[in-house]
């Protein structure tokens, strides 16, 4: 592992600034001004122990910013008057921020000023480099990456990527030496000047807990996170090539089982997207990790196979709202602009016609499932199987270039609630607050090791209704 420590370095500009700065400034300052980077997609919004930012994208002129911030330490009560003991020597046991980062359970004791924060930058073809940081409570630090800068952090060959962020115990320098501690945020940014867009994302977080598995299955201390889905949805895509030439660029990863490890080489998906009446399309494919158009996965998503009216052809696709005046794909105005046309029922849209405010829009949504993967080696498996260890983190960067003047935004994609079937049939991730993985940490951090509802043995189902012990 090659290991770099960075001075922190502070920002008091606006956001907008902040581009700029990416723009202009040299080099050298924008290096000063780097630091730490998380970036997320499916997880809620809270503080976790565990980051991670699958969009970075440093092509040509774009600039990608990764801005990972800590809670701020509060002193402990020191008695009922409310008085307050020095917050610099000492904290809560329930702490935002815990200092002294010397074991993987920092609960009491004198602050440090800072405290390693490891970065495992991930190339989308596989290579990867590491990097560590410090961050001192109510820290906010920012790196940027450009085509110029990139290899100050991210030394990996390629332009795009992903970023996998945690804490380590203070001059290990050791991925696997984790630690028990849930006040990290981040938000990755990613502009294009020449283009004119940009788009803004959160990074998925996962809380750390104590997970004994862990240390037994991978080495390490005993610390594990929250699992990710392995089942999330697109809400909605507008299809490539429309609205003047939208582009959909999918970046969907399988982060590793705990955070700093090799990323395994297949990660395999299949999909269902559903065109704007209702109509499905499936298709299946893998990689190490999918970062591509949407229209490249699925060459059906895509404006030209769209059509306004109805069709029986399952190489187009419907548009939302009533269909026009045309038949079975055939647009009789060559613009898609009458009122609804009587070829098709579709009730759900019959009555979305312009006369009542409705557009005819080329638009769909997705649902993805994680099917298979090359396991990562486990130094046991006292499970005695291996169904899947990782889940899916992504979002969807929908630009449209305008030669300075584009437009851009994140799709961040969504999951199943804790415990609850998906489409595809796997259950929704747990989280530490959920009332069955209360005292049973381990079962919940290797929840993605089980079947949904094998009805042999355990499963995500008997664990999620708490029929279990603890790992």
């Amino acid at each position: 592992m090659k290991e770099r420590k960075r001075s922190r370095g502070w920002s008091r500009f606006a956001l907008v600034a902040l581009l700029a700065l990416g723009l202009a400034a040299p080099a050298g300052l924008l290096l000063n001004m780097a630091l730490p980077a998380p970036a997320s997609a499916n997880q809620e919004l809270h503080p976790g122990g565990r980051l991670f930012f699958p969009a970075w994208d440093v092509r040509g002129a774009r600039l990608s910013f990764m801005i990972i911030t800590r809670l701020a330490l509060f002193p402990f009560d020191q008695n009922e008057s409310g008085g307050y003991i020095n917050a610099s020597k000492f904290y809560s046991p329930d702490n935002n921020c815990r200092p002294g980062h010397s074991t993987p359970f920092p609960f009491d004791g004198p602050g440090t000023a800072s405290d390693d924060v490891h970065l495992e930058w991930y190339g989308k073809n596989c290579d990867a480099s590491n990097e560590v940081i410090e961050m001192s409570c109510a820290d906010i630090d920012l790196i940027f990456l450009s085509a110029a800068t990139k290899t100050a952090h991210a030394n990996v060959i390629d332009d795009q990527g992903s970023l996998d962020v945690h804490f380590v115990i203070n001059g290990s320098n050791n991925f696997q030496q984790r630690v028990l501690e849930n006040s990290l945020m981040g938000v990755g940014i990613v502009a294009d000047p020449t283009e004119g867009w940009a788009y803004a994302y959160p990074a998925a977080s996962a809380k750390a807990t104590t997970c004994f598995f862990c240390a037994a299955a991978s080495g390490g201390t005993p610390v594990g996170y929250e699992p990710f889905p392995v089942e999330v949805f697109i809400p909605f895509a507008l299809a490539d090539d429309s609205q003047g030439g939208l582009q959909n660029e999918l970046y969907l990863w399988g982060p590793t089982f705990l955070p700093g490890d090799i990323m395994p080489a297949q990660l395999a998906i299949s999909w269902n997207w559903f065109d704007g009446r209702e109509r499905r399309f499936n298709e299946s494919s893998q990689r190490h990790a999918f970062v591509d158009r949407l229209k490249n996965l699925d060459p059906l998503f895509k404006h030209s196979t769209f059509t306004c009216g109805h069709t029986n052809d399952f190489d187009k696709a419907e548009n939302d709202g009533a269909s026009r005046t045309n038949v079975n794909g055939v647009d009789a105005t060559g613009g898609c602009s009458g009122n609804g046309g009587l070829d098709a029922t579709h009730p759900s849209d019959d009555t979305q016609t312009l006369s009542k405010g409705f557009t005819s829009t080329s638009i769909g949504w997705w649902d993805i499932l994680k099917v298979g993967e090359t396991p990562t080696p486990l130094s046991e498996n006292p499970l005695g199987f291996l169904v899947s260890k990782r889940g899916l983190v992504g979002v969807v960067a929908a630009t449209i270039p305008g030669g300075g003047s584009g437009n851009g935004d994140a799709i961040r994609l969504w999951h199943k609630d804790p415990c609850e079937f998906a489409p595809q049939g796997s259950l929704g991730p747990p989280h530490l607050r959920d009332w069955a993985f209360q005292g049973q940490s381990d079962s919940l951090v290797a929840f993605n090791l089980f079947p949904a509802n094998s009805g042999l043995g355990i499963d995500q189902e008997d664990i999620c209704e708490g029929l279990h012990g603890d790992l």
